[in-house]
């Protein structure tokens, strides 16, 4: 098994996981697909479970509302509890509740009016419309978004190296915050993360903008290599953290095991991940628009009216002045038609062109249109002295429906089989790349630049020298769009007058490109004022383009005509064995071939991933609930419902779950809902000697268990209890603060406040190769590979953080400011502090204790008890205490 681009050599890691399972893993037993396929639990269809008879007697307080019967969860967990003769514990006290819920919830500690009001009314009523408020609260989607982020590594950069920016991610991180707070179905979340881009209907907000194209950026966040010595490796070890996360992440199966050969334990054949290898093949990166603009629309329809409308009016007031613009008087005459004077030579392989097949070229976004534009066109209509750019015969052109609009040109896929590309085109602050195997280079320092930017507004030959990748398979890429998007460049973006027209792509074994005839179109006429006829025609262009305005852009999947890939050998893709067709997994979906149509096949795989028999998609889904809201999943190995995997402590529970969420419109809101009410979530979680005898792991749930809180609800926390934390949705990334070290290759060039500016965690910056030290501290996962459940420790690093971060530090300072402002007297700011803090009012013997500290500091600074830095002190000391970053 080849080694993953995520994770040690996995082969490494499966003998060692089976060794510790007593298995032999000198040899393993053959593979027999059908008996693994049908005697693990995970395959199997999601059973009509029912919950069992009410366990009697009953157990105290853990009857239902108005007396009847308690929630079928409970009903499961109480019979499990029966059967080893256990009982649940009681009910954690009002404050540990309001506390727990919140953080599970919104990630943030009560307000201290909440604990007022919820401590004076712990009803079942009151705690409901607790439940209710806090998932109608903007903030619930972030703190759930950060538990999906870790799912799918989100990262801002690419790593490596140079640790180059991936523009725009952070509109993904909006996007899953939005989803969540609406909660949108999760089976349209899933649709959308595999082939949002591709949907006929896609999910459009209140403005217009297209929700469902954002989804697919979740395929970008894999660390990448800028200029890899092997591109085919560096496209499979790519292709195999996609597959990889998806697997995880939706299925709960480890499908890249099988990428060397048919998978040890679970059955999943080799077969199986090079049909998902040619699904992804079979897709490209790009920067796709957000504004959903139909390119056939009335606005767009409007521009491109109002361009010939001015071509015409140009030419016919020129014909006037100057015989020589008589044959261009009308609007598409023979001549704006003719070829541009060039001619492929015997040996030069026409890629594509313009005039030639449409099939030849992929269009995503909306600038290029669906067709090649024929004729003149004016690319600055507001310029004082407009210009009509003569570009003879038909191009490709993503300025004449307005020079705002965005797009992406390019060309099928080719093999590089001779020396040479030539691509014919103008523009201005544009870009054409040579797309070898995937990769999008920015440049190579060994073999050469694979990327053009195209300035000069006449036509002209471009050419690429590839003799370092022949053989290779290639894609030619043209762009306007932000020009510097798509080559994860930081040089800024491009201008707003960006354009760029292509004519042609050739591959020839000579080094220059076919002559080009002089242009045979007369100069511009010497108007000493411009007709009122143009005008006019100039003043409708402006118009027409103002209602096109410029799109934010978002890294998405762009679909690309679909092709087969052959089962590497041992994983090595120079080794190519037998063709795999594109499907889904044959234990799930059969041993058909997807039916993918002329592209990559990606609907078809939401469409199988999502199929009312796969039963993996609900399963998994409701097990990361539980496993955020009880610290261990009913499924432990959250990630791992394979053969290597964890059972599930409550099998039963778990399909009810599942089936019961799938009822219900596959609404994470309502599993949460469902969850938070119960009554095992409500119990508390002081430990019983007698019962943790009989069940140590709390595995049957006899009480609730302690948590500790993640890096980001830490220091969130401090934002929260200093009264700094802004609770502004959205935007660009905050950059973090750096340290001094000063030639850090690829170090962010700028430094962030060390506060954030207040904003919560999941808006910093995540850079691959500059995380916080903080959050790290506190086990925030890098994001290489997916985290369902993330490591807790207990280390000394973390002890130091709380005590000397400098953030921490100032946070505290103006904690102690906030409870100076509030209360005049000794009591009353301690209550204050402790409520923020803990949600909980102080004992009399730790306001004694915090009395005797404030004179001890206050002895130390030579200061009154009263004054602000015993106070800072006392409460620095306060959330170095483990329940401040522990719930109960």
């Amino acid at each position: 098994m080849a080694p993953s681009s995520s994770t040690p050599t996995v082969a490494l890691l499966c003998c060692l996981l089976a060794g510790a399972r007593g298995q032999d893993t000198q040899a393993p037993a053959a593979f027999d697909f059908a008996a693994r396929r049908a005697t693990h639990w995970a395959w199997q269809p999601l059973a009509n479970a029912r919950p069992p008879a009410l366990p009697e007697p009953a157990a105290a307080g853990w009857r239902g509302p108005r007396g009847g019967p308690c929630d079928p969860v409970d009903r499961f967990v109480l019979a499990r509890l029966q059967q080893r003769g256990l009982g649940p514990s009681p009910p954690a006290p009002p404050e540990v509740l309001l506390r727990r819920l919140w953080f599970d919830l919104v990630g943030l500690p009560p307000q201290p009016a909440a604990v007022a009001r919820f401590c004076a009314d712990p009803s079942d009523e009151a705690y409901d419309r607790e439940v209710d408020e806090l998932l109608a609260s903007p903030h619930f989607g972030e703190r759930w978004a950060r538990h999906w982020l870790d799912l799918v590594r989100y990262a801002e950069t690419l790593g490596h190296e140079f640790d180059f920016p991936l523009p725009n991610a952070w509109r993904y991180r909006d996007y899953v915050i939005r989803a969540l707070n609406g909660d949108v179905p999760f089976n349209q979340f899933v649709r959308e993360h595999i082939a949002g881009d591709l949907l006929a209907n896609p999910r459009l907000d209140a403005r217009g903008d297209d929700e469902s194209v954002q989804a697919t950026a979740a395929w970008w966040f894999v660390e990448q290599a800028h200029s890899p010595v092997d591109a085919r490796q560096h496209q499979a070890n790519r292709i195999d953290n996609q597959i990889d996360v998806l697997g995880k992440a939706v299925l709960g199966l480890t499908i890249a095991c099988a990428r060397c050969h048919d998978h040890k334990f679970d059955a999943i054949r080799t077969a199986d991940y090079y049909g998902l290898v040619g699904i992804v093949e079979s897709s490209r990166y790009v920067q796709a628009p957000i504004h959903a603009v139909d390119v056939r629309g009335a606005d767009y329809a409007r521009a491109l009216h109002a361009q010939r409308d001015l071509a015409r009016a140009w030419a016919r007031a020129a014909a006037a002045s100057d015989a020589r613009w008589q044959p261009f008087a009308d609007l598409e005459p023979a001549a704006w038609r003719s070829r541009a004077g060039w001619c492929a030579r015997e040996a030069d392989r026409i890629v594509a062109s313009a005039d030639g097949p449409r099939g030849d070229w992929i269009v995503t976004n909306d600038g290029f249109g669906d067709a090649p534009w024929c004729g003149p066109w004016c690319p600055d209509p507001a310029a004082e002295a407009p210009e009509l750019c003569l570009l003879p015969g038909p191009f490709w052109h993503s300025g004449v429906a307005g020079i705002r609009r965005e797009g992406v040109l390019q060309t099928r896929t080719f093999v590089l089989d001779e020396r040479y590309v030539h691509v014919r085109a103008a523009g201005r602050h544009g870009r054409i790349q040579i797309v070898v195997d995937g990769l999008n280079l920015v440049r190579d320092p060994i073999y050469g630049e694979l990327h053009r930017d195209v300035d000069a507004a006449d036509a002209a030959w471009l050419t690429f020298d590839t003799a370092a990748w022949r053989g290779r398979r290639a894609h030619v890429q043209c762009t306007d769009q932000r020009a510097r998007d798509l080559a994860h460049t930081d040089e800024g973006p491009a201008p707003d007058d960006a354009w760029i027209a292509v004519q042609a792509v050739l591959l020839s074994p000579h080094a220059t490109p076919p002559p080009v005839a002089p242009r045979t179109a007369p100069p511009q006429p010497a108007w000493p004022a411009l007709p009122g006829a143009v005008r006019a025609a100039l003043a409708a262009v402006q118009a027409s383009a103002a209602r096109l305005p410029v799109s934010p852009t978002v890294p998405s999947l762009g679909d690309a005509p679909g092709s087969d890939e052959h089962v590497f050998v041992r994983g090595d893709p120079r080794q190519p064995g037998a063709l795999a067709p594109r499907r889904f997994l044959e234990a799930l979906a059969g041993p058909a071939p997807l039916a993918t149509g002329p592209g990559s096949g990606r609907l078809a795989l939401a469409a199988a991933v999502l199929a009312d028999d796969d039963p993996l998609p609900a399963r998994v889904f409701v097990n990361r609930c539980w496993h955020h809201l009880f610290g261990r999943g009913l499924v432990r190995s959250v990630d791992n419902f394979g053969a290597l995997g964890d059972a599930p402590s409550h099998p039963e529970l778990l399909d009810w779950l599942a089936r019961d969420f799938e009822a219900n419109g596959w609404s994470c809101k309502h599993v949460l809902r469902r969850l938070v009410r119960t009554r095992t979530y409500r119990q508390d979680s002081r430990e019983c000697s007698a019962a943790h005898d009989v069940d140590p792991d709390n595995v049957l749930l006899h009480r609730q268990n302690v948590r500790r809180l993640e890096a980001e609800a830490v220091r969130d926390s401090l934002l929260a209890v200093a009264g700094r934390l802004d609770p502004t949705l959205f935007g660009p990334p905050v950059p973090i603060p750096l340290d001094e070290q000063p030639h850090a290759r690829g170090k962010p060039k700028q430094s962030g406040p060390l506060d954030g500016d207040g904003r919560r965690s999941i808006y910093l910056a995540v850079q691959r190769n500059f995380l916080s030290p903080m959050l790290l501290a506190f086990d925030m996962p890098a994001p290489f590979a997916t985290v369902g459940a993330r490591n807790v420790s207990n280390v000394p690093d973390q002890a130091l953080a709380l005590a000397n971060d400098p953030f921490v530090q100032a946070m505290c300072s103006r904690f102690a400011e906030r409870v100076r402002d509030s209360a005049n007297d000794l009591a009353g700011r301690l209550a204050l502090a402790y409520t923020i803090a803990f949600a909980r009012a102080p004992s009399p013997d730790e306001a004694a204790c915090c009395e005797r500290f404030l004179d001890d500091a206050a002895a130390m600074h030579g200061t009154r008890p009263a004054d602000h830095a015993p106070w800072a002190d006392l409460l620095h000391a306060l959330v170095n205490t483990s329940e401040f970053t522990f719930l109960r």
